[in-house]
């Protein structure tokens, strides 16, 4: 089929713009064009992006329309860019019935000039007209649904937090950019003169649940593959509504799921979340899910006087035998308990290639203490039980609390291991570093092979079992040494350097490593 530029939709000439050097070079433009024939263009307009701009809506509505797009668009990305993402229904509303503060009282009592608050006005005015218009596009979000509906081949969606992004579409939108220039994502009323005398409300909202209710309905239960929400408020999996089971229901067919889930930060909501986790509806959402092969849940959360929240793993791990084709798990800001990941491993431990840790807790069972736990009784079994093709740490790792007293107050303080920072002694490699190696190199497994021989007289072909058997004790040292230490305060030091027994391997091998490299 020939494609000219007068055939070609102008979505897609952008598109194919920006694959160019130059987007000015019409030349390479007809090439292109000459060599995308029907079998290149299901490479192109695959994905589509929208705002909550009635603009936006007209555009997503021009593109469904069209008869390339309708057929190869596979991905719909939804933008929050008008509100703050991680909001619950319950401050939503309080947002919205909270009265404005007048001007002369906030100028008498904290001294803000008339053009400080001129300007605080204007910004917040213009930011709830944006936001009015976004509410307005929700209620008439039938019109969002027939547009997506259009696009036969619809597989993905992906509702964005979208800080510091700019759709194309909506560069030459002056009052979006205004705000966008402003606020970075246009709700960090943090910059205004008044924002910080409690003159707006806290935050303005919109919860990501209702964006995900009603972008779900333009998918069948069997169409969606891919789910990734960069903002939702954990109080979705509070009760089973109607929101819930329709949430459910739409994801039985999934393949990739990507959540980051939203604890709100009043001072009563560490207990209030403890309590949602408990009703495990977050762990039997996942598990409605069985054909996932990719799994991402990032907990977004911290609390004055406790400082950040970990989601506890025994209320997000299944216990059976419940997700048969498991390849990618990613968490953030999660506390293992580690019976419950042991048990999780026995079930999926063998179609796993990739795990990835940030910023997470380990704590062990009620019955022996909370001291008597350490995190190579997770990172051991990932290294020498199971064949990862990738193990990710990174951020911080924290053990058990202690506690400590000062000026007749407890503090409860989380002793933490820095995974990027911390170095490991005599080798150039950061800790982290050095777990991955050890858990999942297959060059540093050959590495230890042959020196373990060597040093000790053996041959594979003849004593592979003996061989092997002191490659898992050098891998189970490397991890234990590294990793059951007792961590300093970070407050205290930035970088610990750490030894371990096992240090002349490590740097025999990374020195091999460069060398040949260089070559």
């Amino acid at each position: 089929m020939a494609i000219t530029l007068s055939s070609l939709p102008n979505e897609l000439i952008l598109q194919i713009c920006k694959r160019l050097a130059s987007d000015t070079d019409l030349s390479n433009l007809r090439l292109v064009c000459r060599l995308f024939g029907e079998v290149g263009l299901p490479a192109l307009g695959t994905r589509v992006t929208f705002a909550l701009l009635p603009e936006s809506i007209n555009r997503l509505r021009d593109i469904s329309s069209d008869p390339v797009f309708s057929r190869h668009t596979s991905s719909v990305v939804c933008l929050m860019n008008v509100f703050y993402p991680y909001s619950t229904v319950r401050s939503l509303k309080l947002s919205m019935t909270k009265p404005l503060t007048s001007g002369n009282h906030v100028a008498r009592d904290a001294g803000l000039s008339e053009d400080d608050w001129a300007e605080s006005m204007m910004h917040y005015n213009l930011l709830l007209a944006a936001q009015d218009e976004a509410f307005k596009t929700l209620e008439t979000s039938q019109d969002i649904q027939i547009a997506c509906r259009r696009f036969n081949n619809l597989q993905n969606l992906h509702i964005r937090d979208a800080r510091s992004f700019q759709p194309d579409h909506l560069r030459s939108n002056p009052a979006y950019q205004f705000l966008s220039q402003r606020h970075g994502d246009l709700t960090h009323c943090s910059v205004l003169p008044a924002f910080n005398f409690s003159v707006f409300p806290h935050k303005i909202a919109l919860p990501g649940v209702y964006l995900l209710s009603s972008l779900l309905g333009a998918f069948t239960e069997s169409q969606l593959r891919t789910l990734q929400v960069d903002a939702l408020a954990l109080e979705v999996f509070q009760e089973e509504d109607d929101v819930y089971s329709q949430i459910r229901k739409s994801i039985q067919s999934l393949h990739a799921l990507k959540l980051c889930i939203w604890a709100a930060s009043e001072d009563d909501e560490r207990e209030r979340a403890d309590r949602t986790l408990s009703k495990n509806r977050l762990k039997k959402f996942l598990c409605s899910a069985p054909d996932l092969e990719v799994l991402e849940v990032s907990i977004n959360g911290a609390f004055f006087g406790t400082g950040i929240y970990y989601a506890n793993s025994g209320y997000i791990l299944p216990r059976e035998y419940t997700w048969h084709r498991i390849r990618r798990l990613r968490f953030s800001q999660v506390e293992f308990l580690t019976s419950d990941f042991l048990d999780f491993l026995s079930f999926h431990g063998h179609t796993l290639e990739y795990v990835g840790l940030r910023d997470c807790a380990i704590v062990g069972p009620p019955s022996q203490g909370l001291q008597r736990c350490f995190w190579s009784d997770i990172l051991i079994p990932l290294a020498t039980t199971y064949s990862l093709a990738t193990l990710s740490l990174s951020g911080w790792f924290t053990v058990p609390a202690f506690v400590e007293q000062d000026q007749n107050q407890e503090i409860r303080i989380l002793p933490a291991m820095n995974m990027e920072h911390d170095r490991v002694k005599d080798v150039k490699l950061s800790v982290g570093e050095a777990i991955e190696m050890a858990s999942c190199s297959k060059e540093f497994n050959s590495f230890l092979q042959a020196e373990v021989g060597r040093r000790n007289d053996l041959a594979m072909d003849t004593d592979g079992s003996v061989i092997e058997g002191l490659v898992t004790e050098i891998k189970e040292g490397i991890i234990r040494d590294l990793m059951d230490r007792e961590p300093v305060r970070p407050t205290k030091v930035v970088t610990e350097v750490v030894p371990t027994r096992y240090s002349d391997y490590l740097k025999l091998f990374t020195q091999d490593h460069e060398s040949t490299s260089l070559w």
